[in-house]
C-alpha cells in the first residue's frame, strides 16, 4: 500500500513516512516521528483501500461479495471462469497481466485498481480459465511470484470483448 501510494505521488517511501523534512536528531523528535510516520502508514494503507473499493465498483466489482470472500472463503462459492490475482508488487503493469492471461483464451474482463495491489481477470471459457490458472500460479513477475485463488462467483461480469478494459 505504501509503495502505491508512494509511486502515485512521485516520492519514495520514506519521503512518505518521514515527511518532507525526514527524521529529526534529538529523542523526543525521533518519538514524534515514529508515531508520525505509524500514523502516517495506517492513513495510508486506509487511503488505498478506499481509493481501490471505490474504483472496483465503478468497474462493475460487486466488492461486499469480494469482501465477503477474502473474510470467510468457505461461506461464498468459487466462479470457474473468474481469478482474483493477489500481492502484485508496485510496478505491475495492467497491460503486460493482461496479455500474460489473454495468451490462454479470450478475456471477458481484466480490472486492475491503479494502487495495483489486486486484479481480478474473467474468461469467457471455464476450461480457458483453468489453464491460466495452471499456467500462472506462482510464476514469477517482477520478482515475485504471481498468487491466484478463484475470485468469488458473480464479483465481476464479462463485458463486450470490443470494449477497452479499465485504464491500468
Amino acid at each position: 500500500a505504501l509503495s502505491a501510494v508512494a509511486g502515485q505521488l512521485g516520492v519514495n517511501k520514506s519521503e512518505l513516512l518521514l515527511g518532507e523534512d525526514g527524521a529529526d536528531s534529538d529523542d523526543e523528535s525521533a518519538k514524534r516521528g515514529s508515531t508520525s510516520a505509524a500514523v502516517r502508514a495506517a492513513l495510508t494503507e486506509t487511503r488505498v483501500i478506499a481509493e481501490t473499493k471505490q474504483f472496483l465498483a465503478d468497474e462493475g466489482v460487486n466488492v461486499d461479495q469480494l469482501e465477503q470472500g477474502v473474510r470467510d472463503p468457505a461461506s461464498v462459492p468459487r466462479s470457474k471462469t473468474c481469478i482474483l490475482i493477489k500481492n502484485l508488487p508496485a510496478q505491475a503493469d495492467g497491460v503486460q497481466l493482461r496479455q500474460m492471461f489473454a495468451t490462454f483464451g479470450e478475456l471477458g474482463n481484466f480490472v486492475m485498481p491503479p494502487s495495483k495491489t489486486m486484479a481480478l481477470v474473467a474468461f469467457f471459457s471455464a476450461k480457458e480459465a483453468k489453464k491460466a490458472f495452471r499456467g500462472l500460479a506462482y510464476k514469477r513477475y517482477k520478482q515475485v511470484p504471481l498468487y491466484l485463488e478463484w475470485a468469488p462467483e458473480d464479483v465481476v461480469s464479462v463485458r463486450d470483448s470490443n470494449k477497452p478494459p479499465a485504464e491500468q
